[in-house]
């Protein structure tokens, strides 16, 4: 009855009426929205430690928060009857609950984690983006909803507001999906670039010039010098071991005329 009369409420021109209340509680929404996720990219960023333990830390806090609400919202309502509908010592703590709510706790559980890691490895804006491009679908499929589970959806009111809102949410997911890749290739290239530049920078562009003294004192100093020139001097080391005259070859006598045999 209460999702009826929220729909016939939505599909009415005068239904939506602007609350200051709302205002500043969508205002305070957006922004601890904001500020909490820039602290959990800052945390999972910034500390070194597995991606377990922190989702496990992050997901304690978040208990601690809800059960605090669960106990503390109730006491926001003067009106007793009010009171009792919102305490759950009264109406339960899991009333409500249906296999719809099991199941949507199960899918829950693998988009958080994937969600965490999203933002670990790339950043927040990006799961941010994400998440606004699911929602759009989501409210699409509100529309037209499938029925896997009985009983059966009510499709939600077309809202031409919410669907300008749903455009404007794509075009900006596309147009961010593809500054970041123009962004990423652009990178590689300067990148690449700059670095064959630094390569070529430390070639040297032209010989040092040889010092003078090197190249006069072959011409001024004789053979004699054993010091400066050591391929000389090993040379003339190996030229003074071998004899002056090479030695002749051995005489061979083939033979005397008398048939003697030969000698050297």
């Amino acid at each position: 009855a209460e999702v009826h009369l929220k729909n016939q409420v939505l599909a009415s021109p005068h239904g939506r009426a602007i609350e200051m209340v709302g205002v500043v509680m969508i205002l305070a929404s957006i922004c601890f929205n904001c500020l909490g996720a820039l602290l959990v990219e800052k945390f999972l960023k910034g500390h070194k430690g597995e991606l377990h333990e922190q989702k496990a830390h992050l997901l304690l806090g978040e208990i601690a928060v809800n059960a605090a609400l669960v106990v503390c919202v109730p006491f926001f309502f003067a009106d007793p009857a009010e009171r009792a509908i919102h305490a759950p010592w009264h109406r339960g703590f899991f009333a409500g609950w249906d296999h719809r709510v099991l199941i949507c706790a199960i899918v829950w559980i693998p988009a958080g984690w994937t969600a965490t890691t999203l933002v670990k490895r790339c950043s927040n804006l990006t799961k941010t983006v994400s998440q606004c491009t699911s929602s759009v679908l989501t409210y699409v499929w509100s529309m037209f909803p499938i029925t896997l589970v009985e009983p059966r959806l009510t499709p939600e009111p077309v809202s031409p507001p919410v669907v300008l809102l749903a455009i404007a949410v794509l075009l900006a997911a596309l147009s961010f999906g593809g500054a970041d890749a123009a962004f990423n290739s652009g990178g590689k290239s300067r990148s690449g670039s700059s670095r064959r530049e630094h390569n070529l920078g430390k070639l040297p562009l032209q010989l040092p010039p040889l010092p003078l003294s090197s190249i006069s004192a072959p011409l001024s100093k004789g053979p004699s010098d054993q010091e400066e020139w050591k391929v000389d001097r090993a040379y003339r080391h190996v030229q003074h071991a071998l004899p002056s005259q090479a030695a002749a070859p051995p005489r061979v006598n083939r033979g005397g005329k008398d048939g003697a045999p030969g000698s050297f």
